[in-house]
Parts: C-alpha cells; sequence; structure tokens
C-alpha cells in the first residue's frame, strides 16, 4: 500500500474539496433563489459532512497503520457509524427545528451524505490493495 499518512492526506484534501464546493453550490442556490430558509440545513450538513470525512480519515489511518488486517472490519464500521450518525442527525434537527422544514433539510443533507459515501467507495476502491 502507498504511505499511508500520504493517502489520509489526499483523502481529507479531496473530501473537504468536494463538501467545500457542494456548500458553495448551495450558498449560490440560496442568493439566487432566494431561499433564506435553507441556510441553516446547508451549515449543519457541511459540518456534519466535515466532522465524518476527518474522523473517517484519522480512523482509517490508525487502523491501516496498526491493524491493516482488519481493514475490511474498519470499511463495514464505517459504513454502520456514517448511517446511524445520519439518522441521529435527522433525529436532532428533527426535534429541535420546526417540522415543515424536514423535507428541505432531509433534501440537503441527501446531497451531502450522497456525495461523502461515493467519495469513500470510489477513494478506497482505487487505493486498497486487492490480493486473490
Amino acid at each position: 500500500m502507498e504511505n499511508i499518512d500520504k493517502l489520509c492526506w489526499k483523502y481529507m484534501k479531496q473530501g473537504i474539496s468536494l463538501i467545500a464546493c457542494l456548500f458553495l453550490i448551495g450558498l449560490f442556490v440560496i442568493q439566487v433563489g432566494d431561499f433564506r430558509s435553507m441556510l441553516t440545513p446547508l451549515i449543519i450538513c457541511t459540518a456534519y459532512a466535515l466532522i465524518l470525512e476527518v474522523v473517517d480519515a484519522q480512523v482509517w489511518k490508525r487502523v491501516a497503520k496498526h491493524a491493516p488486517e482488519s481493514m475490511s472490519t474498519f470499511y463495514m464500521g464505517a459504513s454502520g457509524f456514517r448511517m446511524l450518525s445520519a439518522l441521529a442527525v435527522l433525529f436532532i434537527y428533527y426535534l429541535a427545528y420546526d417540522h415543515s422544514g424536514m423535507l428541505a433539510f432531509f433534501l440537503v443533507f441527501a446531497v451531502f451524505y450522497v456525495t461523502i459515501l461515493v467519495h469513500h467507495t470510489a477513494f478506497f476502491r482505487n487505493h486498497t490493495n486487492i490480493t486473490k
């Protein structure tokens, strides 16, 4: 496997770039479409995605360095954690904010969630040694 620290930095850099692009596109849509109520969901979704990408990269780096034979367990655990944390964020938003804005939040959240899911899958598919 390539240098683990270098790959971790590359993963975080790509993830942060993707999230920043989504955030800027969201700001543009809010400004052009005058959707002021979408600003809070956009900020929450951006923070969630950034935290998840950084934590994912750091845990991957630690597992890859100290227990490379457990990488398949890491991938499964990361997927489960991502899904459970997404459900928790959706539930907390549902409890904390008005219920009428839930659909808008869900749509914004879905875009960020699918983006980090695709990034995780594509990156590790290309940078994992598969032996048969």
